[in-house]
C-alpha cells in the first residue's frame, strides 16, 4: 500500500501516474496527476494537480440514448432491447432487414461516443502535464474508469457482458502512453451492493488519521464507504465496506426538471424539494420492490454498477399512482427515499463499525436542505465533515482514486481482494493497452523499490 501526503515529497523525481473518472451518467469528467516515490509499501503519494469538468450534453446524451436503447453482445454489435419482445412504435412488429439497421446505427453512435471522450480525455491528460510541466514520456501509466453499456446474457450462458464507453486503446495509441481500464473484477457480473472497484484507492486516501471514517456520496447515485484508520493496524483496509444505496441525482434531476417546467435539472438547495409532501404510501412501494431486486439478476432496471435500481425503475412506478401525487409530491418522497434508505443500510452494518468514526458527507445532493436535514436527524449526534477537511478536493476525489489504481497495477499490488469481491484469491484489476514504450518506465518502477 501507499501513504498519501498531499504535498510536496522529498524525492525529486517521483514517478507519474494520471487518473481519469468520468461519473456514472458521462456528465463529469475528473483528471488528477499523482507522484508515487517508488513502489515499495509505504512509498508516498503527492497531488500536484487535478482538474474537473462538464462534460458535452451531446456527450452525455448520447450516453443516455445508448444506455436506453441498446445492449451490447458477444459479436461486438449493437441489438435493440425491445427486438426481444417483438414489440416495437405503435406495436408494428420491426422486420428483420429493419432490426440489422438499428443495429448499425447503434453501433455508429457507440463508436463516436467513443471517439469523442478519447479526444475529451487526450485533452484532459494534457492540460495536467503542460500546468505541472511534467512530460508526456515520464507518465508511468494512465489509468481510466468509465461507465459501461450492458448486454443482455445470451440464452445460453448467464453471464451478462459489458463494454466500456471509452477506448483505452484509441487513448493508448493518441498519448503513446499506456493506458489501463476495465477496473472491474468481473465486467459482467452484478455485484450485491455495487462494484468496490475503488474501495482500496478510498482507503489509502481516507485511513491516515486515529480516527475512522465513513464517506457517504451524493452524487448521481447515493452510496457509501467505511473506511477503518489506518494508525494502529495497517492491514485495516480489511474491514473497509462500500454499498451502493440508490439513484440520488439520477433520480432528482429529471423530477426537477418536470417541477420547474422544464427551466432547471437541479434543486438549488432542495427549495422544491421541501414544498411537496413525503408519501408514504409511495415510499414504502419504491422500498419494498428495491428490497425484492436479486443481486445477480441482469434486468433493465438494474444500474449500470450494481444491484441497486436506477432511476428509470422509480420514474416509472410513479405511473402506477396516477394523477394521486403531484411531481412536487414526487421529488419531496424521491428526496426522503435517498436519506432514509442510506441511514438505514449504514445501520444495518453498524455493528461492523467503530464505535465513533467521522462522518463524511460529499456529493452535489449534499446541497439539497432536505436531505441533509434528514440525515442530520437520523445519524444525530454525528455532524458531518467535508472532504477539503482531510486534504483532498471533493470534485477530483475519485479521478485520484483512479490514479491510485494505476499505481497498485504498477507496483503488483492486487487491488481485487476476496473482502471486497468475494472469491478466494487475491487479483490485479485492470487490463493493460500498449501505447509508446510500454514497458520502460513500468519496470523502472517496479525495480525502484529501495529508494527512500
Amino acid at each position: 500500500m501507499f501513504f498519501f501526503r498531499n504535498k510536496p515529497s522529498a524525492d525529486a523525481s517521483p514517478f507519474w501516474f494520471v487518473g481519469l473518472h468520468i461519473s456514472s451518467r458521462a456528465r463529469k469528467l475528473e483528471a488528477a496527476l499523482i507522484g508515487v516515490a517508488n513502489s515499495r509499501p509505504g512509498a508516498e503519494v503527492t497531488l500536484p494537480k487535478s482538474v474537473s469538468f462538464d462534460l458535452p450534453d451531446e456527450l452525455s446524451q448520447l450516453y443516455a440514448g445508448l444506455r436506453e436503447e441498446a445492449f451490447y453482445d458477444e459479436a461486438t454489435i449493437f441489438r435493440n432491447a425491445s427486438r426481444g419482445s417483438e414489440s416495437a412504435t405503435n406495436g408494428v412488429k420491426r422486420s428483420r432487414g429493419q432490426g440489422r439497421t438499428d443495429e448499425i446505427s447503434a453501433f455508429a453512435r457507440f463508436l463516436e461516443l467513443r471517439a469523442m471522450i478519447a479526444l475529451i480525455e487526450e485533452e484532459a491528460v494534457e492540460e495536467l502535464l503542460r500546468d505541472t510541466k511534467v512530460a508526456i514520456g515520464d507518465l508511468v501509466l494512465v489509468a481510466v474508469n468509465e461507465p459501461t453499456l450492458a448486454a443482455r446474457a445470451p440464452e445460453r450462458s448467464t453471464r451478462s457482458t459489458r463494454a466500456s464507453i471509452g477506448s483505452a486503446a484509441a487513448l493508448a495509441e493518441r498519448l503513446g502512453v499506456p493506458v489501463l481500464d476495465s477496473l472491474r473484477l468481473n465486467a459482467g457480473d452484478e455485484l450485491p451492493g455495487g462494484d468496490p472497484n475503488l474501495l482500496l484507492a478510498y482507503w489509502t486516501l481516507l485511513s491516515s488519521g486515529e480516527r475512522d471514517k465513513l464517506l457517504v456520496d451524493f452524487g448521481e447515485r447515493a452510496r457509501w464507504c467505511y473506511i477503518p484508520s489506518a494508525a494502529n493496524d495497517p492491514t485495516s483496509w480489511k474491514r473497509a465496506r462500500f454499498e451502493e444505496v440508490a439513484p440520488c441525482g439520477a433520480l432528482l434531476d429529471p423530477l426537477a426538471l418536470e417541477v420547474s417546467k422544464g427551466e432547471t435539472p437541479i434543486d438549488v438547495g432542495g427549495k422544491l424539494s421541501v414544498q411537496g409532501q413525503r408519501i408514504a404510501e409511495l415510499l414504502d412501494f419504491w422500498r419494498a420492490q428495491s428490497a425484492l431486486v436479486a443481486p445477480s439478476a441482469v434486468n433493465r432496471r438494474l444500474s449500470a454498477t450494481g444491484s441497486a435500481l436506477n432511476e428509470r425503475f422509480y420514474l416509472e412506478t410513479l405511473q402506477r399512482f396516477g394523477q394521486k401525487i403531484s411531481s412536487l409530491d414526487a421529488l419531496c418522497t424521491a428526496a426522503n427515499l435517498i436519506a432514509e434508505s442510506t441511514v438505514d443500510s449504514i445501520k444495518a452494518r453498524e455493528t461492523e463499525f467503530a464505535s465513533s468514526y467521522d462522518l463524511i458527507v460529499a456529493g452535489a445532493a449534499k446541497r439539497n436542505g432536505l436531505i441533509m436535514s434528514r440525515v442530520g436527524a437520523l445519524m444525530s449526534p454525528k455532524a458531518p465533515h467535508r472532504l477539503e477537511e482531510y486534504g483532498l478536493l471533493e470534485d477530483s476525489f475519485d479521478g485520484v482514486a483512479v490514479a491510485l489504481m494505476g499505481a497498485f497495477y504498477a507496483s503488483g499490488v492486487c487491488a481485487a481482494v476476496p473482502e471486497y469481491f468475494g472469491g478466494e484469491k487475491p487479483a490485479l484489476l485492470g487490463r493493460l493497452n500498449c501505447g509508446g514504450d510500454v514497458w520502460k518506465n513500468l519496470s523502472t518502477f517496479r525495480n525502484r523499490s529501495t529508494k527512500s
